[in-house]
């Protein structure tokens, strides 16, 4: 995006600023698949609390979250396998905004089109709690592309769209979900009557 905007001195900050941080989240994975802060945590709350009690249980057994980090850091090539299949999945969006923007009347360059897609899931991302990111997408999309030189209106409608898509393959899965959900019941009942 930086680039896109050619923000021009800013843009080597910037760079910098990325490639400084670049390493942290590496760094910090790899020290807590070693370190077991979990169960420091664990022993600490005990002490403070005088014994295990309600907030201490919540941990399970002794590390077992500690164990699931471990687990998980030691398996770098299915980490990485994962990223892949996240970039290429941001990247089939990015694809779809750039193909709905053209048919909009409005195309963008194939480097904006993943600029706004990764900038969208971004910021939907750090508002998992909102269910679905009802609005967050929308209010993505709109910002970011102001930025690319997107009107409002457009952006609106390129969100829309993508909730489309979200619907039209989402709700047959949660519809299929809660018959198979009720079929079930229907047989833990009956076998319960008897």
């Amino acid at each position: 995006l930086v680039l896109l905007l050619h923000s021009g001195a800013v843009v080597f900050d910037i760079l910098i600023a990325l490639g400084v941080t670049f390493p942290f989240p590496f760094v910090l994975l790899a020290v807590l698949g070693r370190t077991r802060p979990f169960e420091r945590l664990r022993r600490a709350m005990e002490n403070m609390l005088g014994g295990r009690d309600m907030l201490t249980r919540l941990f399970g057994r002794r590390g077992s979250l500690d164990d699931a980090l471990h687990d998980l850091t030691g398996r770098w090539a299915r980490m990485a396998w994962a990223t892949l299949w996240q970039f290429l999945g941001m990247f089939a969006g990015s694809f779809e905004v750039w193909l709905v923007l053209k048919l909009l009347g409005h195309p963008v360059s194939p480097s904006a089109a993943i600029a706004l897609e990764s900038f969208a899931l971004a910021i939907r991302h750090l508002a998992f709690m909102i269910p679905a990111g009802l609005g967050v997408q929308e209010v993505g999309f709109v910002m970011f592309g102001q930025l690319l030189g997107i009107d409002s209106q457009t952006a609106l409608a390129l969100s829309l769209i993508k909730r489309g898509r979200e619907i039209v393959f989402g709700l047959p899965i949660l519809l299929s979900w809660q018959i198979y959900e009720a079929r079930h019941m229907k047989r833990w009942a009956g076998s319960r009557s008897q």
